[in-house]
């Protein structure tokens, strides 16, 4: 009887499993056309591209939802745009983004706002889903104690010490309960950083010191990824760090999905923004890899960021994931013409 019992539970896990959606099949590339749209100021045209994304994947993260219902605001088709909010709200959002955020604009100036702002609290406790609190809790800890160490410095072994802890405990909070996203977590503004990311952030970037344990975390962000768990702009970021350090702590040379953009301060004659110069081949390779990732490919990413850095309109948008644009100050001018080697200008 245990045994059938085991074997049943087994196949229910299996199927459960292999009727899970892949995010980076049937939502992001969904999602990046909707973005096309945006880009270009096609607000209605973005439409039917996000609620295909939130159809097939029955959910999204926040701060596409956000974005599509300031397109849908923008288009007029408010009935839209607070459907929308209402999946915000089943996040956990709180009134502050509602209260403050310049994108929702054209919805404050109706007539239906007022009842909707009145109604929030009400309407979120009767949308929002269970959270694990223990987790988040857990996870707001190791955060805290991060940004503690980043503030106020640190020896190496409290360092080593601290993170090779998180990280195990980190682990271990995956292996239990799978990777701890949005719907797990709740959010309090659309897109913000998940408690967890700061700790990976600081881990990814001590691998290469002694004693630290290494981990190679880029199936399980995968996996995490393409169960719509975590948001593939950030796993990007740290898999690019792990691939460009060497656990001897030197360079590999391999930004493994690219993307990075930067503005320059000294020995430069132009100021702009620069994004990575790849060569043919190398271009078509890390665009396969951003692909299987859902990401969108490099000249469409550098668009985007052009966009998120260059144009008004783009304030009205929560754009966090299409990249920081990093300021490098080059005080050498050797140093300077070999970084510059490595970008090229794009506005």
């Amino acid at each position: 009887m245990k045994h059938s019992l085991f074997i049943g539970l087994m196949m229910t896990a299996a199927l459960q499993a292999f009727a899970q959606v892949d995010y980076t099949v049937v939502y992001h590339p969904f999602i990046h056309q909707a973005e096309d749209q945006l880009v270009l100021g096609n607000y209605a045209s973005a439409l039917p591209f996000y609620q295909k994304a939130f159809e097939q994947a029955k959910g999204g993260f926040s701060e596409d939802f956000a974005n599509a219902a300031v397109c849908a605001a923008k288009s007029g088709q408010d009935g839209v745009a607070y459907r929308w909010l209402d999946s915000l709200l089943a996040k956990g959002v709180e009134n502050r983004f509602f209260n403050e955020f310049q994108g929702l604009e054209p919805l404050r100036s109706r007539r239906k706002w007022t009842k909707f702002v009145a109604g929030l609290d009400q309407k979120r406790a009767a949308l929002s889903r269970p959270r694990n609190e223990e987790v988040k809790a857990t996870l707001i800890k190791m955060r805290d104690e991060t940004k503690s160490l980043r503030e106020k410095g640190g020896t190496y072994d409290t360092l080593k010490v601290i993170t090779t802890r998180n990280v195990a405990r980190f682990l271990e909070i995956v292996a239990q309960f799978g990777y701890p996203g949005e719907d797990m977590l709740g959010v309090s503004w659309p897109g913000d950083t998940m408690p967890e990311n700061i700790m990976l952030e600081h881990y990814t970037s001590m691998v290469p010191l002694a004693g630290v344990p290494r981990y190679d975390f880029q199936k399980d962000f995968l996996l995490a990824v393409r169960q719509g768990r975590m948001e593939p702009h950030f796993m990007a970021s740290l898999v690019n760090i792990t691939t460009l350090l060497n656990w001897d702590g030197t360079s590999s040379q391999d930004d493994y999905f690219g993307g990075a953009m930067a503005t320059f301060l000294r020995h430069t004659d132009e100021k702009g923004l620069y994004a990575e110069k790849f060569d043919a081949d190398r271009t078509v390779t890390i665009n396969q890899r951003r692909l299987e990732a859902g990401l969108e490919p490099l000249d469409v990413f550098t668009r985007k960021a052009i966009f998120k850095h260059r144009n008004p309109v783009a304030k009205d948008f929560l754009l966090t994931k299409w990249g920081s644009a990093y300021v490098i100050e080059l005080d050498d001018p050797d140093v300077a013409r070999e970084v510059l080697n490595m970008f090229e200008k794009v506005d």
